[in-house]
């Protein structure tokens, strides 16, 4: 049995069955419900009302200068500015460089 022979034989052997595969996954996928982008259009929904629930939760809805006096009287708030000459910025790089 020489070399040439046995990829021959392998070879032949190769062709059918990948036929085979390649047909049994075509039709699988055929008699599967729905089509290729029906969980994208299921999503969509669900995608909205997560963008509304994130917009709330995260003041996506206020001006610049609202979040930014909320964030400042949530540090007053919370003791991170105890003095009040000291600026914001210099109190929050103090509280992350600790």
């Amino acid at each position: 049995m020489n070399v040439a022979g046995f990829l021959a034989r392998r070879l032949l052997i190769m062709i059918p069955t990948l036929w085979v595969i390649a047909t049994l996954t075509f039709f699988l996928i055929r008699t599967a419900p729905g089509g290729p982008f029906q969980a994208e259009r299921d999503i969509t929904g669900r995608l909205a009302a997560a963008d509304r629930d994130a917009g709330a939760l995260y003041a996506l809805g206020m001006t610049l200068l609202v979040v930014q006096l909320a964030m400042q009287l949530s540090a007053r708030v919370n003791g991170v500015v105890k003095n009040r000459a000291r600026p914001l910025n210099s109190a929050i790089a103090r509280k992350a460089a600790s």
